[in-house]
């Protein structure tokens, strides 16, 4: 039997904002001080925020036995009243909430070895379905594992 957790899941507010310089989406999480993503499009910079939120949480969690709370979208325009860092991060930008994934447990950084040009090719065919590294291998090992 499958739960779902999605209503009871916090929700951060991350400000999405495009460069068309580089033709990429960067990504801020307002709730969490320095924990950015992004990606090529707007739908793969969502997706790696939300790896992002969970490596975050995950670091925090380890060091201090909590979780962080989210701010909330009210709290962060409150504050940008008074903090023109905040301000910046949300001028032009797209906000939107974000969780923290699918993901039933913290996230744990890990290191493996690989032959390098399956590496390569791991890194190419995930970058080809707008995935990064480490989101592909998980979704590669669930579908194995199924």
């Amino acid at each position: 039997m499958t739960q779902n957790i999605t209503s009871s899941r916090p929700k951060w507010s991350v400000a999405f904002d495009h460069d068309p310089e580089v033709g990429m989406w960067g990504a801020v999480v307002l709730d969490l001080p320095g924990c950015t993503s992004g990606g090529d499009s707007l739908e793969e910079a969502r997706s790696n925020v939300r790896e992002a939120i969970a490596l975050y949480i995950a670091d925090v969690q380890e060091e201090t036995g909590t979780v962080p709370s989210p701010l909330g979208l009210e709290n962060i325009l409150r504050i940008a009243e008074t903090d023109a860092d905040m301000r910046e991060r949300l001028e032009g930008a797209i906000v939107l909430e974000s969780d923290a994934g699918e993901l039933k447990s913290r996230s744990v950084r890990v290191q493996i070895t690989m032959n390098e040009g399956l590496l390569a090719r791991v890194d190419q065919v995930a970058e080809s379905v707008g995935m990064n590294r480490s989101a592909w291998l998980a979704e590669a090992a669930r579908r194995l594992i199924a």
